[in-house]
């Protein structure tokens, strides 16, 4: 059965860093009140696919360029809810900087930024379903992050 509301679709991507093996992710406050810290993200453009859209999204938020990061292989997570009384789908990636300590450079639709554990992000976010998706995230990364060197 069709929808007589078009789905609107965003994406995005939980960056992250690795120090001393823990995994820190980048969260982004936004400037309007009432908004809670979240992952790079925004609305797919007419013509764009969702992982374009994250791309440059995460460059228009953060100044992170997709020569900054490596996008893992193997997650995504898809989130939908109804936002504004309309459905929404919002596709995320997961990417590791290649330099712990690069330079963010948070846009006019930010006014923070930080570098979280995943227990900050799980009490900074207030939606359960990115909650979990966090804790999907975690969970892959420290098996392909840690698991693959248990041997070394």
């Amino acid at each position: 059965m069709a929808s007589s509301v078009a789905e609107v679709r965003a994406a995005g991507i939980m960056i992250f860093r690795v120090l001393n093996r823990q995994i820190e992710y980048l969260l982004l406050r936004a400037s309007n009140p009432g908004h809670w810290w979240t992952a790079p993200k925004g609305h797919v453009d007419p013509g764009e696919d969702e992982l374009v859209t994250a791309k440059r999204e995460v460059e228009e938020e953060s100044g992170l360029r997709p020569e900054d990061y490596d996008i893992m292989d193997g997650f995504t997570s898809i989130l939908r809810y109804q936002a504004w009384n309309k459905p929404k789908k919002v596709s995320y990636w997961a990417a590791k900087v290649k330099d712990p300590n690069v330079s963010i450079q948070i846009s006019d639709e930010h006014d923070d930024y930080r570098w979280c554990s995943l227990s900050a992000v799980l009490s900074m976010t207030d939606k359960d379903d990115m909650k979990e998706s966090y804790q999907l995230c975690e969970n892959f990364l420290r098996k392909k992050l840690f698991d693959s060197n248990a041997a070394d």
